[in-house]
């Protein structure tokens, strides 16, 4: 408790009036008991001020504080432990805040929700506009309060042009494509790209930025923009020539990787924003988006567009391919490409990069480049042993068959 302060106030007894008078008249009775001449004030909250009051042993009705006598001052002797003293128990624990915190109380779920089971998936913060495959309607213009955040980002006009000339001549890009293309941050593209496109989340065209207004499941052309999700399949040395996209043996908990202290205010500007963005995007190449014949992917998953895979034989597919019958519906897998389109393409992009890495690598073309899987190898050892020992005990069984029976035929002939 904090010290006392002087001041003057009149302490006031409340007493409701009876039933009767406040029938008639709703009101309080309002009387004067006597002066207060001291006050006690504690910035901290008067609920974790716990005093030790225990009754008074000559009079049960009166408490009074033993602070003095269970809490010694200075080096007790030891006779002090053996003074008589009443047993004061604490609480078993104590809240570990002892200052005003401020507490926002949760707004009450409706009871009677339909989802019952589970709760749904955190919506994605920023303004993009997602849609599924199995939303009917396309949005058509960009969602409210995009132009408050662009100014928030210091982005301009000129910006936002740049990303619109490439959906003119373009309706569907991809993320990466759209970074090398206009050299803008993860953080810039945040804010651009749902101003002029929407985002596919399943589907034919999954991960990609679609132009607004532009249903790509009503046009057959829309199918060389389609995703193609081609994935390296391991092989030996391919750790320190084609990397993985993520890495988890790098990866710490949120609440490991949290600062110890207090991190400092930031002043956010034009420049310092656009410089510390550049700090943290890597440089970026063509091949992020790009495959042409005769090169590696930078990762082992690569999200694709067919019409950026640069090679003849795909390209060649792509051209002879026929249209659609009439009334025929977008898949919702394949989109307008016939069965096992996409099977093809990655056995093709499959021998072109396996070439590659064996000239890297000079691994010869007639060495394997994977190795037996042990466990599959062991369990074949221990079934040809199990049918060894069932072979070698049908064998010994069976001449001991043989030579009872000649036993049993010899007897019968010395018989007779």
């Amino acid at each position: 408790m904090s010290g006392y302060g002087s001041a003057d106030f009149f302490r006031i007894k409340v007493i409701r009036a009876d039933r009767v008078s406040a029938r008639r008249e709703r009101g309080l009775v309002v009387r004067e008991k006597r002066l207060i001449t001291a006050s006690k004030e504690s910035p901290d909250l008067c609920d974790f001020q716990y005093v030790p009051m225990t009754q008074n042993r000559s009079n049960p009705k009166k408490l009074e504080c033993v602070y003095s006598l269970i809490y010694p001052t200075g080096i007790p002797l030891y006779s002090w432990l053996k003074n008589d003293v009443p047993y004061f128990l604490p609480p078993a624990v104590f809240s570990r805040m002892d200052t005003v915190q401020q507490y926002i109380p949760k707004t009450e779920t409706d009871s009677n929700s339909d989802n019952v089971i589970g709760t749904n998936k955190k919506s994605k913060a920023g303004f993009p506009s997602y849609v599924y495959f199995s939303t009917s309607e396309v949005p058509t213009a960009a969602p409210k309060g995009i132009e408050t955040a662009m100014k928030v980002k210091f982005l301009q006009n000129t910006h936002l042009e740049q990303v619109r000339q490439l959906f003119e001549e373009r309706p569907i890009w991809s993320k990466n494509a759209i970074m090398y293309k206009t050299r803008f941050t993860s953080e810039q593209l945040k804010i651009l790209l749902p101003s002029v496109a929407y985002y596919f989340m399943t589907g034919p065209w999954r991960i990609m930025w679609v132009k607004l207004g532009y249903d790509p499941r009503k046009d057959v052309n829309a199918r060389k923009y389609q995703t193609l999700d081609y994935r390296l399949k391991a092989m030996h040395g391919l750790g320190s020539t084609v990397r993985c996209k993520r890495n988890y043996s790098n990866y710490t908990l949120p609440y490991k990787s949290a600062p110890v202290s207090k991190q400092k205010p930031a002043v956010l500007t034009a420049t310092l924003n656009l410089e510390q963005n550049l700090k943290k995007e890597r440089h970026l190449y063509e091949n992020v988006y790009i495959y042409r014949e005769g090169m590696v992917p930078p990762s082992r998953q690569m999200f694709y567009q067919y019409c950026d895979v640069l090679v003849a034989e795909i390209q060649e597919m792509l051209a002879k391919l026929p249209d659609p019958l009439p009334g025929v519906r977008c898949h919702e897998k394949r989109g307008w490409l016939p069965t096992d389109f996409d099977v093809q393409c990655r056995e093709i992009l499959n021998k072109q990069v396996r070439a590659v890495l064996r000239k890297r690598m000079n691994i010869p073309e007639d060495h394997p480049t994977s190795l037996p899987r042990k466990r599959k190898y062991g369990i074949k050892l221990k079934y040809n042993k199990m049918i060894n020992k069932k072979t070698k005990k049908n064998t010994t069984n069976s001449t001991e068959i043989q030579a009872n029976i000649t036993f049993i035929s010899k007897l019968t002939t010395e018989h007779d």
